[in-house]
């Protein structure tokens, strides 16, 4: 695919972190775009048919990407470029006339009074203006070089006073280890001791493994249509076994959640969205799974926003993402 893209004229850049001594088992897992320095689509969504090809509704990928305009992309553009000059090697461009472009940009922002910590009082002090669009790039590099992003979605749980929705494809943590892996859900955890409704989606049986148990699905498909009868019987074995050992790692996770006060749930698709909800005022969409290389180690990236129209739209998603999902009970429970 590279290469096509290549012949085409595109200059591809290919990230390979994962066995370098400074960046040792990270993933290159950040997922923007940006058009003409103006707007940019940032959240979890792939590249693939798995994504391209869905409704939310059709056993493929339920995602959720966010649209930005204004101030925030330049945010984006700088990371962008940032990253470019990190990774890229003899084969590609510099990007040198866009560097000279943001900078024009920034400039012009600050004078507009559309950047800058010295007007922050002024935005939030304003009702009208403290949901009209008020968004945060958040592009994490590898092993926190710059940010965290699950330290900012933990200052928001941490501080939340009514309400946090939160879908994860993936969930992992040490239960008990609050000073590494388990201080995000420890986190998660106290705030529903005090009595902060927490509503928790992930996956189960049947959103299966995501990307992997649809590609399945599109061999079990294949051996049926053309009429194999041991490859369909392989396959058929295969799918009755993979989702459901992704299913029960998950349930272990879900099930210590839901002891500490937390409601969990899995939805009957993949759900491959990343989105965070707080007060039904702050919404965060990214590409951060809520797993330890994500929350440790990976290249991620996202935005957090308050504005009223995406507060509207979150509500109807997520609503309907838990009309979606069945709750996480114990065998001992009726």
């Amino acid at each position: 695919c590279a290469n096509r893209l290549r012949r085409g004229g595109v200059d591809v850049l290919m990230v390979n972190e994962k066995w370098k001594r400074s960046t040792f088992l990270t993933f290159f897992h950040a997922k923007f775009w940006i058009k003409d320095g103006e707007e940019v689509i940032v959240g979890g969504q792939n590249i693939i048919k798995f994504e391209n090809n869905s409704t939310g509704y059709n056993n493929l990928n339920r995602d959720t990407d966010l649209l930005i305009k204004g101030p925030a992309t330049t945010d984006f553009l700088e990371a962008y470029l940032n990253l470019w000059e990190q990774h890229r090697d003899q084969r590609n461009g510099t990007l040198q006339t866009m560097n000279d472009e943001l900078a024009e940009t920034k400039k012009n922002e600050r004078i507009a009074r559309l950047r800058g910590a010295e007007h922050y009082n002024e935005v939030f002090s304003h009702p009208e203006s403290r949901m009209n669009g008020v968004c945060r790039s958040l592009v994490q590099k590898a092993y926190h070089r710059n940010l965290s992003i699950a330290s900012v979605l933990e200052h928001h749980i941490a501080h939340a006073r009514h309400s946090i929705v939160m879908t994860s494809p993936e969930i992992k943590f040490q239960p008990g280890d609050r000073t590494r892996r388990d201080r995000f859900f420890s986190t998660l955890k106290d705030s529903a001791k005090k009595g902060v409704q927490i509503e928790f989606v992930s996956n189960g049986v049947d959103g299966g493994n995501g990307e992997y148990t649809a590609a399945l699905r599109g061999e079990l498909e294949w051996a049926v249509e053309s009429g194999h009868r041991f490859a369909t019987r392989i396959w058929n074995h295969i799918l009755n076994r993979e989702p459901s050992n992704n299913a029960r790692d998950h349930r272990h996770y879900l099930n210590d959640l839901r002891h500490h006060g937390v409601r969990t749930w899995t939805h009957f698709n993949y759900i491959h969205a990343k989105q965070a909800y707080f007060d039904r005022i702050a919404t965060s969409i990214s590409s951060l799974n809520l797993d330890t290389p994500s929350i440790e180690r990976n290249d991620e990236a996202g935005a957090i926003c308050m504005d009223q129209s995406l507060s509207q739209a979150m509500e109807t998603q997520l609503t309907l993402d838990l009309v979606n999902s069945v709750p996480v009970m114990s065998r001992n429970e009726p």
